[in-house]
């Protein structure tokens, strides 16, 4: 089998391991502010953009409320009209 009599490669592992692990965490530390900056600045909207879209958001209400009402006194009108056919229906059956 192999011969395991080099053991220059456990400490040779073990060092290049921890030195990688201190490049990353230093080069971490000193680009994640700049890129929280730059991350914040495109995620933060315009006070008028934010304006913009209220807006929107309360046309879309208005147009999607008026909808589902409209929409609901049509179906209960239809209900209505078909239930009242069905009890004079019923009613001239009985008669």
């Amino acid at each position: 089998m192999g011969d395991n009599s080099s053991n220059s490669s456990g400490p040779g592992f073990f060092t290049g391991l921890v030195l990688g692990g201190v490049i990353g965490f230093v080069g971490g530390m000193l680009l994640a502010p700049k890129l929280q900056e730059a991350r914040n600045k495109r995620a933060t909207p315009a006070p008028e953009d934010d304006k913009d879209w209220r807006d929107k958001a309360e046309e879309l209400a208005t147009d999607s409320k008026e909808r589902v009402s409209s929409s609901g006194a049509a179906r209960r009108s239809n209900a209505r009209a078909r239930t009242d056919g069905a009890v004079r229906e019923s009613e001239a059956e009985g008669a």
